[in-house]
């Protein structure tokens, strides 16, 4: 019971919190920056931002032209390359990184 209670006061916390930095507006803390994108964090002169990576961001618009320009029924579209074989690497994990995009 006070455990659930606890729980319930943690989330309403983390949720008031990230309305506020939504209204001051600061930059959502994820847990990774979005593919193509780099986290830089805050100091004490500048904020947090995100910059874009221009290799990975090179990727992103080719996915996206690829998606929108030759996507099949319902924007389904086969790759017949893997990004390993493009010479394409995600630095920050070895999950697919389409599920990242």
């Amino acid at each position: 019971m006070i455990a659930e209670y606890e729980r319930a006061q943690i989330l309403e916390r983390s949720r008031r919190g990230k309305r506020h930095r939504a209204h001051a507006d600061e930059i959502s803390v994820m847990s990774n920056a979005p593919y193509g994108y780099r986290y830089i964090r805050k100091s004490e002169e500048t904020p947090a931002a995100y910059i874009v990576d221009e290799a990975e961001a090179d990727v992103v618009r080719r996915v996206y032209e690829m998606y929108t320009g030759q996507g099949g029924e319902n924007g389904f579209y086969f790759f017949p390359l893997g990004p390993e074989r493009e010479g394409v690497v995600d630095s920050r994990s070895q999950t697919s990184s389409v599920a990242l995009l």
